[in-house]
């Protein structure tokens, strides 16, 4: 499902999915759940979300985050979160999904960690 608010980038091996705008449980978080559905369904998928453009999020963006991780994780993939803002990245921390997740400051820092842990 293609949408606005979400760009596709194939650099080597890695699958960057780059977010714009805001995600609060809409047609944008339902199209950015198919696209990760998607390549995390394919064996060993490396896969970068860049959330820099993100302007605001709420719980159903954090739970596509935790299925990507969990789909990805199933098929001996890996998932790296890049560029989570303020307000996102501290509701992460406090409910310990930073734990669980792989969360880098840059997408090639992102890049980097996935290409060294696969």
């Amino acid at each position: 499902m293609q949408h606005e608010q979400i760009a596709i980038e194939q650099i080597d091996d890695i699958v960057v999915v780059k977010l714009q705008g805001q995600f609060i449980g809409g047609d944008e978080t339902e199209a950015l759940r198919q696209v990760i559905g998607q390549f995390a369904a394919k064996p060993q998928t490396l896969m970068v979300l860049d959330a820099t453009g993100v302007e605001y999020a709420n719980s159903s963006f954090l739970s596509v985050l935790l299925a990507a991780h969990t789909a990805t994780t199933r098929h001996a993939g890996k998932f790296c979160v890049v560029g989570l803002n303020g307000i996102v990245l501290e509701v992460i921390r406090v409910t310990s999904m930073d734990k669980v997740l792989m969360i880098c400051k840059t997408k090639e820092e992102a890049i980097e960690q996935l290409r060294i842990d696969s």
